[in-house]
């Protein structure tokens, strides 16, 4: 049985012509490029974990350990420059995922137009099949006009369930990419937070201290010191200001 279905194949890929070589490799690297963008994200969407779990060490995906390292390094505290980085870092990411569906887009529209030219060359062959022999070769016609409707059959059928495909995929793509941008502003907002209460505590901080300064120097200015006024106090005259000269 397998080896009938494959003398099949075989048979209805002679019957194409040539086009029939580069419609299979369109098709097999079409669907090698569906299969490992699939899984992909598959993989992407299952490794992710909560913002608070990675800024607690947990690894997560890679594209958002990739973006919460490169934020982190490159942030400005300016929430223009900051939402700018966020966009480089995920389109950063996320660019191989773009392209392997742009890839297979492309491929799925190949196929049809190289099953378009493989049409034209079966009728090409077809009138110089009536040009040689007429109408009356029905077997050069009937060869000529087998050619041209296998291959776009085959273009067809390769085209149809690749489109389907990409576009779910590059739906797939979109919504990891959303995903990302959200993270990356919530990871803004909460390193922005942060940042602001370091800041509001070490301005209070500051603020005690210089308090605690003021407070201190009256303190030191009513305590007599020196010599000369120790001892004034041990003769029992009365302290005054020219002691502390």
């Amino acid at each position: 049985m397998p080896h009938d279905l494959l003398a099949a194949a075989l048979e209805h890929l002679r019957g194409g012509g040539w086009v029939m070589a580069p419609l299979a490799v369109v098709s097999v690297a079409l669907w090698y490029l569906v299969l490992r963008a699939a899984l992909r994200c598959v993989a992407l969407n299952r490794s992710a974990r909560p913002l608070a779990e990675c800024l607690g060490g947990c690894c997560g995906a890679p594209w958002q350990a990739a973006i919460l390292a490169g934020f982190r390094s490159g942030r400005t505290g300016d929430a223009e420059l900051d939402r700018r980085l966020l966009d480089a870092l995920v389109a950063r990411e996320l660019e191989s995922e773009e392209r392997r569906t742009a890839t297979i887009l492309v491929l799925a529209g190949l196929a049809p137009l190289l099953g378009l030219l493989g049409t034209v060359g079966g009728m090409i062959a077809t009138f110089d099949t009536i040009l040689q022999f007429g109408t009356g070769n029905a077997r050069g016609l009937a060869a000529g006009i087998s050619s041209a409707l296998i291959t776009t059959q085959t273009g067809l059928i390769v085209a149809v369930p690749g489109l389907v495909a990409g576009c779910v995929l590059r739906r797939r793509v979109a919504r990891l990419r959303e995903r990302a941008l959200r993270f990356g502003l919530v990871l803004q907002g909460v390193l922005d937070g942060r940042a602001a209460a370091e800041a509001a505590e070490a301005k209070d901080r500051s603020e005690r201290e210089v308090r605690d300064a003021e407070e201190a120097v009256p303190d030191a200015a009513m305590t007599p010191c020196g010599p000369s006024a120790a001892g004034g106090l041990a003769a029992g005259r009365p302290f005054t200001g020219e002691a502390l000269s």
